[in-house]
């Protein structure tokens, strides 16, 4: 290939842009893993899986449409049968998408991040296409210098560069709005039925993606207009096809479509009337100045903005026709946003690449003049303007997301892996949406921090409490509560849990804890067994009147199936224990005690006190999920 070729050399410089964008984007993959960190990315990941876990592709759901679902499958499935053929998983249902301390019921720690990687990898595949689609747009109306520019210049836009791997709708839409506006533009100068068509079912799954790309389902039809060669087939051609890939991207609207229109007049009234807590501009020239504002701190800088508004007269000087098609989506659009109440940004990335176009548009018109020296110190003092505040800008993105700070609860789970003792429990807070693999280690049970009763939980045997910024201590903490390890986060909870503050606890009682009357309880009998359980760290064993006239010593059969068990009876005044060996496990032992006759008629029965009390099924031993300490029989 020889580089006298303009193509080819075209061809190796889009390359090598694409290339240093990849270079930009590749660290935003990772970003945060295994933990997710934005609710909207939680909601596209959980509901792609589940689709893909369930086999139903019904979405049941239109706030968004659907073709973002379809198009994610392939990404679940070839990272699915990746983690299968290493023998990470053996069956696509271990995808974990559900947790019930989860916002909206979904999963914000990740089972498997491999899959959650692969989806963010495949929204990279739509941000390099988006840049591709800008260099060939470009390429119709500048020299192919030019539309490198364009290139260069969105492909280091920190707007999208922010979005360039987001698990969502957004850069897949920015990829299909632009590949319609092409294919329109290609179906103008080269006009056929077919070509028509296509751009029109493009425009159409453009819109699938978003609503909000609805106008540019219009295209092909102005196509046909513009081009003078308009015929009942054509127009027929460019009104079903839009219509045609619309409902391919979204197929069950069909058969849901009372659900749709409930949900799409939600998202009408929620956008346009209601507006969003914290996103939120006045109507009109008030949301106008709002993106305006976006577009000049971040999305394109200064320069290239206001290049681009005065490029808009000489594009249309050069060719109207070419430039109604070309502008007719951003105008449209852009008066479709600043007609809603709700302002988000990200809802505008399609507009991004267009705004760089029309400004390496108007370099190069103005430089068409100039003397090749001029011209060159033009264009060079062009890109380096309007490069240095986006570079800048992406460059720190890139930075902070490859050094994104370690989450708490990665510091904590490798503090509990190294911490947690043999035959001890960690009761861990569910609010901190820990991945899964912290409450899947052995003595580990998951509870609801908010609802934590501290006595409780000593007494059923926990040796630790891991809680995070909902937990207040009690009034009786004091008497359980030891703080042994503190990691520094955030001291509140957000909507989603995000580097959140840890403390950990042991749980021990203080010797001047006197338990109230009748907290201690007896042991629990069950159907299945012809004995009973001690199940608490406390307890009392009420004797029969019967047992209370007999004369001493007392005889119990005991059982325990914990290594190091540890007995203490005790009335007033008098104390006796037990341990048990490591040979009595699972088996009975006859126990004598001897205490004094009048004190033991006073209380009744005994007060027992266990060193151990676990969960057969959180030891990993049984199904069993009763917290057991010793069993008895008399």
């Amino acid at each position: 290939m020889s580089y006298k070729n303009p193509r080819a050399a075209a061809l190796v410089s889009v390359s090598a842009l694409l290339l240093f964008s990849l270079w930009l984007c590749y660290p935003l993959i990772f970003k945060g893993v295994p933990y997710i960190t934005d609710e909207d990315e939680g909601h596209h990941f959980n509901r792609v899986v589940n689709m893909a876990k369930s086999g139903d592709y019904n979405p049941h759901y239109f706030l968004k449409p659907s073709l973002h679902f379809y198009l994610r499958q392939p990404a679940v499935w070839a990272s699915y049968l990746y983690l299968k053929h290493k023998g990470e998983i053996d069956s696509i249902q271990k995808i974990r998408t559900g947790d019930p301390f989860g916002l909206s019921g979904y999963a914000f720690a990740l089972s498997h991040p491999a899959v959650f990687e692969a989806n963010r990898a495949f929204t990279v595949l739509f941000y390099l296409g988006a840049l591709l689609c800008t260099f060939f747009i470009a390429r119709l109306f500048v020299p192919d210098i030019f539309a490198l520019g364009a290139v260069w210049l969105s492909g280091i836009s920190p707007a999208l560069l922010s979005y360039s791997a987001v698990i969502g709708v957004d850069m897949v839409m920015v990829f299909m709005v632009l590949l319609g506006i092409l294919l329109s533009l290609l179906a103008f100068r080269n006009f056929s039925i077919f070509n028509i068509t296509v751009a029109g079912f493009v425009c159409g799954l453009a819109a699938s993606t978003k609503y909000n790309a609805a106008p540019l389902c219009a295209l092909p039809a102005l196509s046909v207009l513009l081009s003078g060669k308009g015929s009942l087939k054509g127009y027929m051609a460019s009104i079903i096809s839009p219509v045609a890939g619309f409902f391919a991207g979204s197929p069950y609207i069909l058969v849901s479509f009372p659900l749709f229109l409930e949900h799409v007049g939600y998202e009408i009234w929620h956008y346009g009337v209601s507006g969003h807590a914290g996103h939120e501009c006045t109507r009109g020239i008030g949301q106008a100045l709002c993106y305006a504002r976006w577009a000049f701190n971040s999305a394109l800088s200064p320069l290239p903005l206001a290049l681009g508004i005065l490029s808009i007269p000489l594009i249309f000087r050069r060719d109207k026709r070419l430039a109604c098609i070309f502008l007719f989506f951003p105008v449209a659009f852009f008066l479709l946003m600043t007609a809603q109440k709700a302002h988000f940004p990200r809802n505008m990335l399609s507009l991004v690449p267009i705004a760089f176009i029309l400004a390496s548009f108007f370099v190069y018109e103005t430089s068409q003049n100039m003397a090749k020296i001029g011209k060159t110190i033009y264009i060079f003092l062009f890109l380096v303007l309007s490069s240095y505040p986006l570079l800048r800008s992406s460059l720190s993105l890139r930075h902070d997301a490859k050094n994104f700070p370690e989450d708490t609860r990665i510091a904590a789970f490798r503090w509990l892996k190294s911490s947690l003792r043999p035959l001890e429990d960690a009761a861990i807070s569910g609010n901190l949406n820990f991945i899964p693999q912290v409450y899947g280690m052995k003595g580990v049970t998951r509870i609801d921090e908010r609802k934590a009763d501290v006595a409780r939980l000593y007494l059923e045997g926990f040796s630790l409490l891991v809680v995070g910024p909902d937990f207040t201590v009690p009034d009786n903490g004091n008497y359980f509560l030891h703080l042994v390890r503190y990691f520094k986060g955030l001291p509140y909870s957000g909507r989603v849990v995000v580097n959140p503050e840890i403390r950990i606890f042991r749980l021990k009682a203080d010797k001047t804890f006197i338990p109230p009357k009748g907290i201690l309880p007896a042991p629990q009998c069950f159907p299945s067994e012809s004995y009973c359980w001690i199940t608490s760290r406390l307890a009392f064993i009420p004797l029969r009147e019967k047992e209370l006239g007999q004369s001493l010593p007392l005889t119990l059969s005991l059982m325990t199936p914990w290594s190091g068990q540890k007995v203490i009876f005790s009335l007033a005044e008098w104390k006796s224990s037990y341990s048990f060996r490591s040979d009595d496990l699972g088996k009975w032992v006859e126990v004598s005690l001897s205490p004094p006759k009048a004190k033991l008629k006073l209380s009744g029965g005994i007060k027992v006190e266990l060193l151990h009390v676990h969960s057969p099924f959180t030891q990993k031993i049984s199904s069993d999920k009763r917290r057991l300490g010793i069993a008895i029989k008399r």
